[in-house]
This record gives structure tokens, C-alpha cells and sequence, in this order.
């Protein structure tokens, strides 16, 4: 039994569980944020979950992010460094 709880929180952590699990809290607290309506937390909170995608190898969910982090920090007055 033991031997099954540990290859089970091994495939969690290394199998992309332990990581989608940290961009959905990420999500929640940009969501948070955004509700509440701080311009900078919001880009703050965007930034985090680009850098979350990035850490899941999500290209797709990071390019995505990438452009709600410009326009949420342009709103902010905040400069990024992704757009040219």
C-alpha cells in the first residue's frame, strides 16, 4: 500500500499534476484581483501565471497570457518586454 501512495505522488508531481495544480491557484488569485480591480495586483497576478504556463511547457496558454499581461499592465501603466 505504501508503495502505491509513492508512486502515485511521484506521477503527480512529475507527471504535470503538481504544476497544473499551482497555475489553477494562480488563475483564482488572477481572477481575485481582477474582480477587485487593482490595475497593479492584475498585472502582477497576469505576469505569474504567464511565468506558471512557462513552467508547464503550455505554449499555447503562455502565448495567450502573454497578451492579457500586456494589456492588463498597459491599464496599470506598467511597461512589459514582450510585445516589440
Amino acid at each position: 500500500m505504501g508503495a502505491l501512495f509513492s508512486f502515485a505522488v511521484l506521477a503527480f508531481l512529475f507527471g504535470g499534476g503538481a504544476e497544473k495544480t499551482v497555475t489553477r491557484d494562480f488563475l483564482q488569485r488572477y481572477e481575485i484581483s481582477k474582480r477587485n480591480g487593482d490595475a497593479m495586483e492584475t498585472c502582477v497576478q497576469a505576469g505569474i501565471v504567464v511565468a506558471a504556463y512557462l513552467q508547464e511547457h503550455d505554449a499555447a496558454n503562455h502565448k495567450k497570457w502573454i497578451q492579457i499581461e500586456d494589456a492588463d499592465c498597459r491599464k496599470a501603466g506598467i511597461p512589459t518586454f514582450h510585445t516589440p
